[in-house]
């Protein structure tokens, strides 16, 4: 009887006891929890057609010293080497493309891991709770390092992060205590909640002047704030811990934001004196501050982040600026700041609506509102809104969960969507005067239907997943044209907006030139078999601007 259940060339689970184990070869698939518990086995060697391990196909076993991956392998799936703490190295061969999460978790003796370039992204938690580790070589081209994926390694003394990382994410690092060097490269742009939180030995850090937000903890009892002699840790104009004696506290100018928790929970200050320099305040900064009683917030500040004064029990009075662009949800909850409400409506200045919590079939928000908060509308019950033209922003979340919300204006002057700021909103009808504003990450649910009015014409769309309609590649143009990405220009089905798009981008830099220049030589074939007149009309929606694309037009009759 053969120690191998095999289903066509998927190995289903292995039912024998040697130590020492050889895949037949014709395998191409490790099925999920095939070897799932083997405690037993020593050392695997997989042949060389196996491309694919799944979930849970080694997990638990704990005896596995040595395992043999061929040239061929192309992915990994979650959890498939957790727990084998005898592991010592792991070489993933190239050619693969693919990780799961927590793949290495808890290979409490792995001292080295290569992975190769041909690998674009990590999973979370690969190598979470690897006590032993000690060298790893990461693949050039990724963009992140995922939440907890190097947490509790404490043997990690030190590590090269690839110059393609644009994000640290959460917790990344965490407990790395050992961890003494680490090169940031310049393009980094976050660095996430508690990424380097308990990494004892890690007294300094050279942080590129790319990075435009560090999250909240982001060194919590780490060496770089246990060894900080000054009032204010500040990196690269972030204000990320206050470590003074309280009372008056003067923020020095040049601060540019200051960080998520960066005062909470300190009872004793009194007062804050914020630099003309500081844009953004963020989240929970000044959170149980129980004894603040007094901030000056500068002319200049654009953003104040969620929950930023909330618990402040004593101030009672705060005026907001007029540079004013995002308020985060609950930003003065439970703080004795008295703004003014009105039919359940609580407005700042009568410019920031911050939360309404009251119900009404027809809502009329009142005109001089520029702000909508994140989450404003989130525990009311509307089904009809009315929003003043001059609104600028609708904030992050601001209408989710509102089921019950049939029909919304949205008026020209909107220039920023927040977020799932319409999420849940199933069916509802959204009017679109201009179609220009920024728009967050789901925006608008699957199911909603945009009423558009582009340069003169009427546009009806419904939006399904795949947004199908007669016009459902002008509304790509429009997310196009508010966020230029290949991912972006991807989603655009019609050959004739996809080449409408690379005549009106080209030229505007390398982030668009990229992957737009290869469709100047279709866009002018284009031109040529429909005539001007059509591509004109595919051009004409307000989006790009009438010199634009007269000088796309030009061009492409001179070619």
């Amino acid at each position: 009887m053969s120690d191998f259940v095999i289903n066509g060339s998927e190995l289903v689970s292995y039912c024998g006891n040697e130590t020492v184990v050889s895949v037949p070869g014709g395998v191409s698939s490790i099925g999920d929890e095939a070897f799932f518990g083997a405690s037993f086995i020593q050392h695997i060697e997989l042949p060389k057609g196996v491309e694919h391990i799944g979930k849970r196909a080694f997990w638990g076993c704990a005896g596995l010293e040595s395992i043999t991956l061929p040239c061929g392998l192309r992915s990994i799936d979650d959890n498939a080497f957790r727990e084998c703490g005898a592991l010592k190295e792991i070489i993933l061969p190239e050619g693969m493309t693919h990780i799961g999460e927590a793949v290495f978790r808890a290979c409490g003796q792995l001292e080295k891991a290569y992975f190769p370039d041909s690998l674009k992204q990590l999973g979370i938690s690969t190598f979470s709770d690897c006590f032993g580790l000690k060298e790893i070589r990461l693949p050039q081209g990724i963009q992140d390092i995922p939440a907890r994926c190097f947490q509790w390694c404490m043997s990690l003394g030190q590590i090269q992060i690839p110059d393609s990382v644009e994000r640290l994410e959460s917790e990344a690092f965490l407990g790395c205590m050992a961890l003494k060097n680490i090169t940031l490269p310049q393009g980094l742009k976050e660095l996430g909640i508690k990424c380097f939180c308990e990494c004892k030995t890690l007294t300094e850090i050279d942080v590129p002047d790319s990075v435009v937000h560090i999250g909240a903890d982001a060194f919590y009892k780490s060496g770089v704030i246990d060894g900080c002699k000054e009032e204010f840790l500040v990196l690269v104009g972030i204000l990320v811990k206050y470590l003074g004696d309280g009372g008056i506290v003067c923020i020095p100018n040049g601060i540019r934001a200051v960080g998520d928790y960066a005062f909470a929970y300190r009872e004793d200050i009194r007062q804050i004196q914020l630099p003309q320099s500081v844009t953004e305040i963020g989240d929970y900064a000044f959170e149980r501050c129980s004894s603040l009683e007094n901030v000056l917030l500068p002319d200049g500040l654009k953003k104040i982040g969620k929950g930023a004064f909330s618990e402040c029990e004593k101030l009672a009075e705060i005026k907001l600026p007029d540079s004013i662009e995002r308020i985060g949800a609950g930003a003065f909850q439970w703080s004795a700041a008295a703004f003014k409400e009105r039919d359940g409506m609580t407005c700042a200045q009568g410019k920031y609506l911050l939360s309404f919590t009251g119900n009404a079939d027809r809502l009329t928000i009142p005109s001089g509102v520029l702000v909508i908060a994140d989450e404003a509308f989130i525990r009311c019950r509307v089904t009809e809104a009315v929003l003043p033209e001059g609104l600028k922003t609708i904030g992050d979340d601001a209408f989710r969960w509102r089921s019950e919300l049939k029909k919304i204006c949205l008026p020209s002057t909107v220039s920023c969507i927040g977020a799932n700021a319409f999420a849940n909103c199933i069916g509802a009808q959204i009017s679109i005067e201009r179609p220009h504003a920024q728009l967050g990450d789901n925006a608008f649910p699957s199911g909603t239907r945009l009423l558009m009015t582009v340069n003169g014409r009427q546009l009806d769309v419904t939006l399904d997943g795949r947004i199908k309609s007669s016009g459902c590649d002008e509304l790509r143009l429009w997310v196009f044209a508010c966020e230029p990405s290949e991912k972006n220009f991807e989603s655009i089905k019609s050959e004739q907006y996809k080449l409408a798009c690379a005549i009106a981008f080209y030229g505007c830099g390398e982030t668009y030139d990229r992957f737009l220049r290869e469709n100047i030589t279709k866009a002018v074939c284009f031109a040529a078999s429909k005539g001007i007149q059509e591509l004109e009309r595919v051009l004409s929606f307000g989006l790009l601007g009438l010199e634009q694309l007269m000088e796309c037009i030009d061009y492409t009759l001179r070619c």
